[in-house]
C-alpha cells in the first residue's frame, strides 16, 4: 500500500486496513477524508509486487471514473489477491471495486504494442495495418501475456510504460515537436477505449446505478433494445435470459464509451492516427469479450477460450455492441477489420452450440454496422477473403439478400 498525490479532479488516497473494513458502510480516507469509491488492485505471486505499470493503471483508473461526473475521489489500495479478490478480472460491490493488477497491466500492455507496431509500420492506415498485420490483436495480447517482441517494438513499449497517462481532467499530450500525434496521446487513447468498457461496466455494480444520464448512440438508434429482443426471443440463436443487472451494466458501458468519445473529441482526437486507435481498440475489446479478460496460469501467451456467461448477453452481441459505440456516429461500417471476423467466428460458434429452436437471422440493424462483405459471404454470394472484413465506407446497401443462417468461415 502506498500514498498517490492528488490529481486534478480525481483524488486518489491510500486505504489503510482499519479503514478499509468500513468501506461498505461508509469510505472513508486518511485523515477522515470521504471518497465516493475504493479501488483495490491485487498482485498475484510470491512478491506482491505493484506492477512496474501500476503508476498508468491508476491514472486510467482515474480518467475512466471521472467520466460518471460524481466519482471525484478514490481510495486506493494494494494488497494480495487472496486476501479478497474471487475468480474474476474485476469484482464490484457497494462502493469498492477489486481489479487483478496482471489483467489491467495486460490491457496497458497489449495497447503499448499495438501503437509500437503501428509506429513501426510507418503509421498506415488501419485498412492497411490490418491486411498486413492479420491476427495483430491476438499478437498484441501474446506479447502482454509473456511472448517475446522484437528490440525496437520493445524500445517504443518500455518509453510508454515511462510516460504517464494524463491526469484525469486535463487536456491530453496533443502532438510531438514534428507535428504529428504523441506516442503518448495515442497510446492514451487506446487504454481510454479499454477502460471505458470494462470499467464502465463495473461502475454500475459499484453505484449500483449508471450516474451518466445521456443515453448511448445504441440506445438512441434502437440497436441495444434490438440486442435485447435477439437474446430473448431466439431469433438469432436459441433464448438466453441474462440477468438485469448484467444488462444494465453493458448499458452504463456504452454510455461511458460515448462520454469517452465525446471527451477525445472535445480534445480534437480527430484524423488517421485516431480512427488507426480507435479500430484497434474495437479489436481489443471485442477480443477480450470472446476469449476473456485476463491470462490464466498456465495458458500459452495470448491464447484464445471461448467465454460463456449466461447471465450475460451472448459474447458476440455484447462484442457488437461495444464495437458499434466505439465508432460513434462515424460512417459504418462501426464494426471491421479483425472485430467483424471475430464477431462472425463468434455468432457462428454460438449458433452451432445453441442452434434448437433459433431462427437463425442476423437482423438488418446488426448487419447495417458490419461490413458489405460480410453479408455477401455469409449468403455465400461472395468466398471469406480479407475484402470480406474491409473498413472502406460503404454506401448503398440495397441489392443485397437475405441473410441466411449462419454457416462455416473458411
Amino acid at each position: 500500500m502506498r500514498f498517490l498525490a492528488a490529481l486534478p479532479l480525481v483524488t486518489l488516497l491510500a486505504v489503510p486496513d482499519a479503514l478499509f473494513a468500513k468501506a461498505q458502510d461508509t469510505p472513508v480516507a486518511p485523515a477522515g477524508k470521504k471518497v465516493d469509491a475504493i479501488v483495490v488492485i491485487c498482485q498475484e505471486g510470491d512478491a506482491h509486487a505493484p506492477s512496474a505499470w501500476d503508476r498508468n493503471i491508476l491514472l486510467s483508473i482515474g480518467r475512466t471514473l471521472l467520466l460518471n461526473g460524481t466519482v471525484k475521489s478514490i481510495g486506493i489500495r494494494h494488497e494480495p489477491c487472496e486476501a479478497h479478490m474471487p475468480d474474476a478480472t474485476c469484482f464490484a460491490g457497494p462502493k469498492v471495486l477489486l481489479c487483478r493488477s496482471a489483467a489491467l497491466e495486460r490491457i496497458l500492455k497489449a495497447s503499448a504494442w499495438m501503437i509500437a507496431t503501428y509506429i513501426g509500420t510507418g503509421r498506415t492506415n488501419y485498412e492497411e495495418f490490418r491486411v498486413s498485420h492479420p491476427k495483430a490483436v491476438a499478437n498484441a495480447f501474446r506479447y502482454a501475456d509473456g511472448a517475446p517482441g522484437t528490440p525496437p517494438a520493445d524500445k517504443l513499449v518500455e518509453a510508454m510504460r515511462l510516460s504517464e497517462l494524463t491526469p484525469a481532467g486535463n487536456s491530453p499530450p496533443g502532438k510531438d515537436d514534428s507535428g504529428i500525434e504523441s506516442l503518448t496521446a495515442l497510446y492514451q487513447h487506446i487504454v481510454d477505449i479499454n477502460m471505458a468498457v470494462l470499467l464502465g461496466h463495473e461502475s454500475f455494480h459499484i453505484l449500483d446505478a449508471c450516474l451518466i444520464d445521456q443515453a448511448s448512440l445504441s440506445e438512441e438508434s434502437g440497436l441495444f433494445t434490438k440486442v435485447v429482443d435477439v437474446q430473448l426471443k431466439g431469433s438469432l440463436f436459441c433464448p438466453r435470459n441474462p440477468t438485469l443487472v448484467e444488462v444494465k451494466a453493458d448499458r452504463c458501458a456504452l454510455r461511458f464509451l460515448r462520454k469517452r468519445d465525446q471527451r477525445a473529441q472535445a480534445h480534437g482526437e480527430e484524423g488517421a492516427a485516431f480512427d488507426f486507435t480507435r479500430r484497434a481498440a474495437a479489436d481489443m475489446v471485442v477480443f477480450q469479450i470472446l476469449t476473456g479478460w485476463r491470462h490464466l496460469e498456465g495458458e500459452p501467451p495470448g491464447k484464445g477460450r471461448a467465454v460463456v456467461q449466461k447471465q450475460y448477453l451472448y459474447e458476440s452481441l455484447r462484442a457488437l455492441l461495444m464495437a458499434a459505440e466505439i465508432n460513434g456516429q462515424r460512417p459504418n461500417p462501426a464494426a471491421c477489420g479483425e472485430a467483424a471476423s471475430l464477431f462472425v467466428h463468434g455468432v457462428q460458434e454460438a449458433f452451432k452450440a445453441c442452434s434448437q429452436g433459433a431462427g437463425g437471422i442476423v437482423p438488418d440493424e446488426i448487419l447495417a454496422k458490419l461490413p458489405r462483405g460480410v453479408e455477401e459471404s455469409w449468403n455465400g454470394n461472395k468466398p471469406w477473403t480479407d475484402q470480406s472484413w474491409s473498413c472502406r465506407i460503404d454506401g448503398d446497401r440495397s441489392g443485397i439478400e437475405k441473410t441466411s443462417p449462419p454457416g462455416e468461415r473458411e
